[in-house]
Parts: C-alpha cells; sequence; structure tokens
C-alpha cells in the first residue's frame, strides 16, 4: 500500500482513477441509463454516481489549482466514501454542507435522502468488486474511534452495513497508533 504522505511529496504523472463502467465519461445526467458489465450484470447511472462524477471533477480542479505545475494523485471514490461515511454521522449545518459538497442535494435541499445515498453506495461497491472475473479489486472501510469514546450505535451499524466498515478502538496518543492502522490497511 502507498503512504498517502508519500504521494504528496514525490513527483508522479496526474491520475484520476474513475471506473469507466459506473462512471461513463460525457455528460452528467441525474437519469437512470442501464448498464452492463463484462460480467453481465446490470448497472444504473444513479444519482449516486452522476454526484460522484461531479464532487471527482470539482475535487481534481480544487487540487489541481492548490498544486498548480505538480502532479497529483488521488481517488475520487475514496474521498467520496469516507465522507459518505462520516455524512452518516452529520447533523444540521454540517450535514448540509457536506451534501452539497458531495452533490446529493442541491440549493433547495433537493436530493438524496440518507437512506438512498446509504443503497446507492452499496450498491457502487458491490458492483466494483463484481463488475469483471477477470479483476480482484478490495475494497476496505474502517472507522478507528479514539478509546473511550462512545458513538451512536445507528451511526455504527449503517456504515457496518452499507459500507462494510470495520469499527477499531485505538489510543491515539500511543506512538504506534499509526503503525497499527497501516498494518490494518495492508
Amino acid at each position: 500500500m502507498i503512504d498517502p504522505a508519500l504521494i504528496w511529496r514525490d513527483e508522479i504523472k496526474t491520475v484520476m482513477a474513475i471506473p469507466r463502467a459506473v462512471y461513463p465519461m460525457g455528460e452528467a445526467t441525474a437519469s437512470r441509463q442501464v448498464m452492463t458489465a463484462e460480467n453481465g450484470e446490470t448497472m444504473r447511472n444513479s444519482t449516486l454516481a452522476v454526484a460522484n462524477n461531479e464532487f471527482g471533477f470539482d475535487l481534481f480542479q480544487q487540487l489541481k489549482r492548490q498544486a498548480a505545475n505538480k502532479n497529483i494523485f488521488f481517488s475520487p471514490l475514496s474521498v467520496t466514501m469516507a465522507l459518505a461515511m462520516a455524512y452518516n454521522g452529520a447533523e444540521g449545518e454540517t450535514k448540509r454542507a457536506m451534501a452539497r459538497a458531495l452533490r446529493i442535494q442541491g440549493p433547495e435541499d433537493q436530493g438524496m435522502d440518507l437512506a438512498e445515498l446509504n443503497r446507492e453506495s452499496a450498491d457502487l461497491l458491490r458492483t466494483l468488486k463484481s463488475a469483471d472475473p477477470k479483476i480482484e479489486l478490495a475494497i476496505a472501510n474502517s472507522i478507528w474511534a479514539r478509546r473511550g469514546m462512545r458513538f451512536n450505535e445507528d451511526f455504527l451499524a449503517r456504515n457496518r452495513q452499507f459500507y462494510g466498515a470495520e469499527i477499531s478502538t485505538l489510543n491515539f496518543s500511543d506512538p504506534k497508533s499509526t503503525e497499527t492502522i497501516n498494518k490494518w490497511v495492508r
């Protein structure tokens, strides 16, 4: 696994990894067009796919501005999934701001509700893992909580159910905590 910190220090080619079967290139619309993966599985050009495209390209533009004349590498899917997991615990203005940033909610508070976001995220993760039998794709999500901190059980349950997240506690003041998380990732 590449340490993300190394990515920002080293000069590498600019890459934006967007699976073509789920995120077709071209004009993004909210239509639910049916697509077929190589394994014959039917996929939808869902509201989430459109939102993820918009978010990914917006994020790419921001990163490109911040790192002018430098190469960048990032995974819009990883950022989107991490934010969607956190969104499950957000409330009030934070939740509205996250929804706008993720492009799942418009200015008039129209868009995906939490249940739809979670269902479509789970569908997307399942589709990516099974889109081509010749490709093995491992996606790992986790929530690392400070030992002794309590979380809302519904938040944890939704992240387990829809994102396959493992929940772990850790003493973050322990210098080996970073090593513990990095070992889990591998």
